[in-house]
């Protein structure tokens, strides 16, 4: 399979196209006026040479840079995919390759963080990685072996969250594997073992909130089986004793706001904070734009704003919702720019009609979503957010939107 034909089936995977009873709406719309900011703008960063796949990111205030992790495939189906980082100068949006490069397969968008020696930490599949940006050096060890279910499915068994506590060491869960696995820097070893009472699935989160806490949602089980019709569920784990306390809420995606609250949504887009003290949770907004099923990582500003990826009647693009008033600002991504028809530079002539499988042509009636994969907010508050979509040199794929785009905010 050419590599076209390869993207055209991959952008209808990734991307939703939304077709709509009327046209797009533009920005001198009444009803834009009420639901959407419009005095920021959007700047658009490419990633040469990367086709639409899958990415995630961290930014590194030390360093005022954000570090893209992405797949990489070649040019044909059958081409090696390797796992590789980016760092974006945020001050200038230049962008530089690092010599990080390890083997990828199966479909993961990976888990990136930095530790507090502003070294990153990557994981994909079955291993963690170190990545110093002072020396350019790498480091990788293999997940532990470990029993967890008795079957595995294809895809399965894969770290799918990271994250790294005040003590440094780094703690990792893998998908339908009932363990939480912590990793010692130091020491360069695996030395602490959870057991959980349910799994960690596709939407699973981890995160440290404080010192000898961690927070974990996943999957239940019932009879050592994954309960398919069970919503999900959330944990608090002491890390210095291995406790597992469960907590009476359903949550699909989360994000810590403190010490011992968190932000979190549930299956049906409701958004509510919750204690991590007494378990009390208390819901901020029903029914949220929440685009994805779980959305990208929450992430919030440090101003009482909860930032997530959007997707509400003709409006894809990011939000923040006020953790306070419970009222959200929308700032949809930039319109099409040429509705119905291939843009020009591309092998199609311009004017040609959409066929079924283009990704790079988009009918009139329709809204594009770019796939949000990351959203990270720098030190002056702008946001920047990752896409899957391919990088503007990949001819044969053209979409309305670059991989990476950064919202400036106005202060």
């Amino acid at each position: 399979m050419t590599s076209s034909l390869r993207r055209s089936a991959i952008a209808f995977g990734a991307f939703l196209v939304l077709l709509l009873p009327l046209s797009c709406q533009g920005p001198n719309h009444p009803a834009a006026a009420r639901a959407v900011n419009h005095a920021p703008t959007w700047n658009s960063v490419d990633l040469p040479g990367q086709y639409s796949d899958a990415r995630s990111a961290v930014y590194d205030q030390t360093r005022n840079s954000l570090w893209i992790m992405s797949r990489e495939t070649g040019h044909f189906a059958t081409d090696p995919m390797f796992v590789t980082l980016n760092r974006l100068n945020v001050a200038d949006r230049s962008l530089a390759k690092t010599p990080f490069n390890q083997p990828a397969d199966g479909y993961d968008t990976g888990s990136i963080a930095i530790d507090s020696h502003d070294a990153i930490w990557m994981g994909w599949g079955q291993t963690l990685a170190r990545y110093d940006p002072d020396s350019q050096a790498t480091q990788s060890w293999k997940l532990p072996q470990y029993s967890g279910l008795a079957r595995l499915y294809s895809g399965d068994g894969r770290m799918i969250a990271l994250t790294i506590d005040s003590s440094g060491e780094i703690w990792v869960v893998a998908s339908m594997v009932s363990g939480l696995f912590g990793f010692n820097p130091v020491t360069s070893s695996w030395d602490r073992t959870v057991n959980l009472p349910f799994v960690p699935n596709f939407f699973t989160k981890l995160s440290a909130p404080r010192a000898g806490i961690l927070t974990i949602n996943g999957s239940p089980l019932n009879g050592g089986a994954v309960d398919i019709n069970s919503e999900p569920v959330f944990a608090v784990v002491t890390t210095n004793n291995h406790a597992v306390r469960m907590l009476p809420v359903h949550v699909f995606n989360y994000v810590a706001i403190g010490s011992d609250e968190i932000v979190y949504s549930d299956v049906a887009r409701n958004i509510a904070k919750l204690s991590l003290v007494d378990g009390l949770s208390t819901v901020i907004i029903s029914k949220a734009p929440l685009d994805g099923n779980p959305s990208p990582d929450f992430t919030t500003d440090g101003k009482g704003h909860l930032w997530f990826a959007l997707l509400a009647y003709r409006s894809i693009g990011v939000a923040n919702l006020d953790l306070t008033a419970g009222s959200i600002t929308q700032f949809p991504f930039p319109y099409i720019k040429y509705p119905g028809r291939t843009p020009p530079g591309t092998p199609s002539p311009l004017g040609m009609p959409c066929s079924p499988m283009a990704g790079y042509c988009i009918d009139s009636n329709a809204v594009f979503d770019p796939d949000v994969q990351a959203i990270a907010l720098d030190k002056v508050g702008n946001v920047w957010v990752v896409t899957s979509v391919p990088s503007k040199t990949i001819v044969e794929d053209h979409f309305p939107i670059s991989p990476v785009v950064e919202l400036q905010l106005i202060a």
